[in-house]
């Protein structure tokens, strides 16, 4: 029998309900098994990347028997810009992974903050950077009729206090 799924009361957290499978032994079955990562990579000890854990469960198919507890994985080789597919993992020959060959398990990466001070260094292809240049302001949006360059808007705001306005009125 394998465990389907479990019901647990909310504030005491006592099993309330379980479903089970009846399997058969000798017929395969697929389940989904927990991905670990071994080791730290070299792109992280010496270059300064990070790991980035992409996908950490496979659904493999195999016996009932053979089922295993967690598919375990060594990253220790890993570069900065490298990854880790579903394709050059070594798992015994009674295990078959349904997931597509291509699919990334784990790959180094430079920290997002280094990413993007890299790209606001970098000028913007087609683009010839002007020295000494200030980064750009952010446009101003103005509510009413759009005035052109030069002109002086046509329309004058005046703010008062509501107590002036019911002054004025009782005058």
């Amino acid at each position: 029998m394998i465990l389907k799924e479990f019901q647990r009361e909310p504030l005491r957290g006592k099993l309330l309900h379980a479903d089970f499978y009846e399997v058969a032994l000798d017929k395969k079955i697929e389940v989904s098994v927990h991905v670990e990562l071994q080791g730290t990579p070299v792109g992280v000890k010496v270059e300064g990347g990070i790991v980035d854990f992409v996908t950490r469960e496979l659904e493999i198919e195999c016996l009932p028997t053979e089922i295993p507890d967690k598919i375990t994985v060594d990253i220790s080789h890993l570069a900065l810009g490298k990854h880790l597919r579903v394709s050059e993992l070594q798992l015994g020959a009674n295990l078959r992974v349904l997931a597509e060959p291509d699919v990334v398990i784990a790959h180094v990466v430079l920290p997002r903050a280094e990413v993007a001070a890299e790209a606001e260094v970098a000028p913007a292809e087609g683009a010839a950077p002007a020295e000494g240049a200030a980064p750009a302001e952010p446009e101003l949006i103005r509510k009413g009729k759009p005035v052109a360059e030069g002109e002086a808007p046509t329309e004058k705001v005046e703010k008062k206090a509501p107590f002036e306005k019911k002054e004025k009125e009782k005058k």
